[in-house]
């Protein structure tokens, strides 16, 4: 790879995310995804809890419920690829950690490249929304889990999904004033 990682002058450039960094990040936006799911789910669902709060069960088995499902995930896919290849290359939670999403010489990424770093980072986890792969549930996120440690071990700090799609998560930059 040629670049600003094989280039150990340019290489103090780019300052690698630590892993609780990104542990942070992830956390943050959880929270503001589930407080906007909450609310998806409330504007769909709150006549149907209050007038049967008893049969939640039955409520859990509707396609109605399902089809919320794909909403979210949809919901968290736009927000992820979108806000990753945007100017400020980060989500929520990312700019609040201070770090970023960048390509080998910290650069912007482009939305196909966000829309691979979303797809490898959750491909085990999308598995198990088929009910064919649905009882190797362990074994999916058992692999969804060591690809994100791999961050511990790797020289640049890159997850698997990062290392398939070729970026990197860094530290973002002070911006000078002239």
């Amino acid at each position: 790879m040629d670049g600003i990682i094989d280039n150990p002058e340019s290489e103090r450039e780019l300052e690698y995310a630590s892993f609780w960094m990104r542990v942070g990040a992830s956390f943050i936006d959880g929270l503001i995804l589930a407080f906007v799911f909450a609310i998806i789910f409330a504007a769909l669902f709150l006549q149907q809890l209050t007038e049967n709060w008893r049969d939640i069960e039955k409520l859990l088995v509707t396609p109605e419920f399902a089809n919320f499902g794909y909403v979210t995930t949809i919901i968290g896919a736009l927000y992820t690829i979108f806000m990753e290849s945007s100017a400020k290359q980060a989500t929520i939670g990312k700019m609040a950690m201070g770090i970023q999403v960048s390509n080998e010489f910290g650069e912007r990424i482009s939305v196909p490249n966000a829309l691979m770093r979303y797809l490898a980072k959750n491909f085990f986890l999308l598995l198990l929304t088929i009910p064919l792969f649905s009882n190797l549930g362990m074994l999916f996120n058992f692999l969804y889990i060591a690809g994100c440690l791999l961050v511990i071990w790797d020289q640049h700090k890159q997850a698997l999904h990062d290392k398939i799609a070729k970026t990197y998560v860094v530290l973002k930059k002070e911006e000078t004033e002239l």
